[in-house]
């Protein structure tokens, strides 16, 4: 059973690094990030540093 719109939007309020992480599952990454969210140098943050992602499988619709 998927979850609905409103129980993802409160999840993603309540845990958003765990929410990012598990979207990012679905993407093709040629090198897996190294953390979901870094945000050291607040208030500047980066999400999935030191990943990176296969962007033309993306567009072509060839990811997982």
């Amino acid at each position: 059973m998927s979850r609905g719109y409103r129980e993802e939007y409160e999840r993603s309020l309540r845990d958003p690094e765990g929410f990012r992480a598990e979207a990012a599952e679905d993407l093709h990454w040629t090198r897996r990030w190294d953390r979901v969210l870094d945000d050291s140098e607040a208030p500047f943050a980066e999400w999935f540093p030191g990943g990176e992602l296969e962007t033309a499988l993306q567009a072509l619709g060839y990811a997982r």
